[in-house]
């Protein structure tokens, strides 16, 4: 009765042909570049304050006689200053870019399937938020203090588009990082993992928590890397828990 209910719910979808996906998929890509480009635009109105928000974890440790970063040629500052505006327009935009993507590929799903991809993409941006929040406000004062350390006695000058490059490239692997969660509980609910498999392995998550904190944070001190470790291995942690609502909640609803 339950095959024939969901299969009676895809039947009611209207059927796409391979034209009608390719145009269903033009027309959200050019949503996302609308979204993206309005971002980008309103980005670069405030370019330079998102430049000083965006360095501010570095300035603040910089020594008082040396508060100011440098650049090495006379265009270097309008093209970080593009790129500021890229990056922070596509972050903003990001919310529209996952509902476009979730508005394509819902119609192929079942109701109940429709719900909890909705669900996925709240929790895809929650997470993803509170990576680069993580890293902002915690990680990255903590890896430039350790960093400044060795430069004791010499005069730090620090190239715009170096700081920009390691502070966007660390917020975004954060983000992705912090993704984790979300990422397990597609995985599990989708039957590629079991709630069991996810328990047993608490042992090899913890490692794996350091070794991939290893790999992001710029700094080799083991402080900076459990400051990223202990929260990976948290979100393990809560990956159980989600798993533990949502696929049993599933289970039980398909008995």
């Amino acid at each position: 009765m339950e095959a024939e209910k969901k299969k009676t719910e895809k039947n009611n979808d209207k059927e796409m042909t391979f034209i009608e996906h390719l145009e269903e998929l033009r027309k959200r890509v050019i949503k996302c570049i609308i979204g993206v480009s309005v971002g980008f635009i309103v980005s670069y109105i405030y370019s330079k304050e998102l430049f000083s928000l965006l360095m501010r974890p570095l300035i603040l440790i910089l020594p008082k006689t040396q508060k100011q970063l440098v650049f090495t040629n006379p265009i270097q500052p309008f093209f970080v200053y593009l790129k500021v505006a890229l990056i922070v327009g596509v972050f903003i935009s990001s919310p529209l870019i996952l509902f476009q993507l979730w508005r394509f590929i819902s119609p192929g799903l079942y109701k109940n399937e429709r719900k909890y991809s909705f669900a996925f993409l709240l929790l895809s941006i929650i997470f993803f938020i509170g990576g680069t929040s993580f890293g902002y406000f915690i990680l990255l004062p903590i890896s430039f203090s350790f960093l400044l350390k060795f430069a004791e006695g010499l005069i730090p000058m620090i190239t715009i588009n170096d700081a920009l490059s390691l502070i966007s490239w660390l917020l975004f692997g954060l983000g992705i990082c912090f993704e984790l969660p979300v990422f397990l509980l597609l995985m599990a609910k989708m039957g590629i993992i079991s709630l069991q498999t996810i328990t047993k392995n608490r042992k090899y998550a913890f490692l794996i928590s350091f070794v991939v904190s290893a790999v992001v944070t710029p700094t080799p001190d083991l402080f900076t890397q459990c400051t990223l470790a202990i929260p990976l291995y948290i979100l393990y942690e809560i990956s159980i828990v989600l798993i533990k609502i949502f696929v049993k909640k599933s289970v039980s609803k398909s008995a």
